[in-house]
């Protein structure tokens, strides 16, 4: 998909109009911290002259530049993240404080959701919520049970495009609870109640046959089921976690409303974090076989 047939208009002789097609591509990603940093930064300057948004969770913001933490914690992340992608402005939004010692962190430092976006694209509103628990402290009691839908609207040609990145409890195993249930009610409320285009992506911390995963996505169309996805963790959590009972295998997810036409989904088996990317090719706009 190259940025020159971004917009595609399409002359539909039987019904004698136009239709406009908007292509873009929406990769999300949890970046661990950047605890894979040199692999994560050539990822994403590859990839980024033919993404319009990218969707991150677990991103370091700190006061300081060039801090690493514990276990390689890039605690600058979002100031590095904005100069591998100039192209891109962002919104972020903290999900913890990060001054504790278990990251490495001094004062000053947070870590949370960011949407990068394309500079040409036009953002109407932006915002985020705590759909489960509230701003705590990381590696404190309680700060699992954590969900953070972080949020950007767009005006398109055919209308409003909202993206929601999620990032929810984190607690072991990842089946329903009453915190999730609760939490997935509340997504499904915020995206309900929204006009136009809808995407949400992220690291929902469940399962893929939970109750809650269903909540969460009703009325829009599951790309890991639709897709046949089974694997969203890469090789690094696999083996982290491989005396774990429970195997996590799908954490990640992305729904789109019925109108988006996906071009294709793709889950790329690479090491840049201990998740895999959601590699979203699609189309907004009305489409030919939509037309009546």
């Amino acid at each position: 998909m190259g940025r020159e047939i971004r917009f595609l208009k399409i002359y539909w002789r039987h019904n004698d109009f136009n239709v406009i097609l908007f292509n873009m591509r929406l990769i999300c990603l949890n970046l661990w911290g950047g605890r894979r940093y040199e692999a994560l930064k050539g990822f994403l300057e590859k990839m980024s002259a033919e993404t319009d948004i990218f969707c991150f969770q677990e991103v370091f913001q700190s006061e300081k530049v060039f801090l690493e933490g514990k276990e390689g914690r890039r605690l600058d992340l979002i100031e590095r993240l904005a100069e591998i992608l100039p192209a891109f402005d962002y919104c972020y939004a903290p999900t913890h404080t990060a001054n504790n010692k278990s990251a490495g962190a001094g004062s000053g430092v947070t870590i949370g959701n960011a949407i990068f976006y394309r500079k040409d694209l036009r953002l109407t509103e932006s915002g985020a919520f705590f759909a489960a628990g509230s701003l705590g402290e990381a590696g404190s009691i309680g700060t699992d049970e954590v969900g953070l839908l972080q949020y950007a609207v767009f005006k398109t040609e055919s209308g409003a495009f909202t993206v929601g990145n999620f990032h929810g409890i984190g607690l072991w195993p990842k089946n329903d609870t009453p915190a999730r249930l609760e939490q997935a009610k509340k997504v499904e409320k915020f995206f309900s109640a929204r006009n136009g285009s809808k995407l949400l992506c992220g690291d929902f911390n469940l399962k893929p046959e939970t109750e809650s995963i269903a909540i969460s996505g009703r009325g829009m169309k599951n790309l890991i089921n639709d897709f046949g996805v089974k694997l969203t963790r890469s090789k690094i959590s696999l083996e982290k976690f491989k005396d774990q009972p429970e195997k996590d295998t799908v954490s990640d997810y992305a729904f789109v409303s019925p109108d988006i036409q996906v071009n294709s989904f793709a889950v790329p088996d690479i090491e840049v974090s201990d998740h895999l990317p959601l590699v979203i090719n699609f189309s907004l706009g009305q489409h030919p076989n939509q037309v009546h």
